[in-house]
C-alpha cells in the first residue's frame, strides 16, 4: 500500500508577523499532536491537496519551492 500524505497550505493571522517561524511551527505542530481541531495563527485555509507516493509527494515539494521562488523574486 502507497503512502498518503495530505498537504493543507493556509495563511497566517497579521499577527504572526511579530513571532518567529520557528515558535510558529513549534505551536501549529504541539497543537495538531494534541489531537485539537485549531491550527493557531490561522486565518484562512487556501488549499487543500492528498497525493500518494513518493513521486508524488516529490512533484508536490518542488511545486512548493517553485511557488515561494516566484513570490520572493515579484
Amino acid at each position: 500500500m502507497k503512502t498518503k500524505k495530505a498537504f493543507i497550505t493556509i495563511r497566517l493571522v497579521k499577527e504572526s508577523e511579530e513571532k518567529s517561524n520557528e515558535e510558529i511551527e513549534k505551536e501549529i505542530f504541539e497543537s495538531l499532536s494534541k489531537g485539537l481541531s485549531r491550527i493557531p495563527w490561522l486565518a484562512e485555509i487556501e488549499k487543500g491537496t492528498v497525493r500518494e507516493g513518493l513521486k508524488a509527494i516529490k512533484e508536490h515539494c518542488e511545486n512548493l519551492v517553485r511557488r515561494m521562488l516566484w513570490i520572493s523574486t515579484n
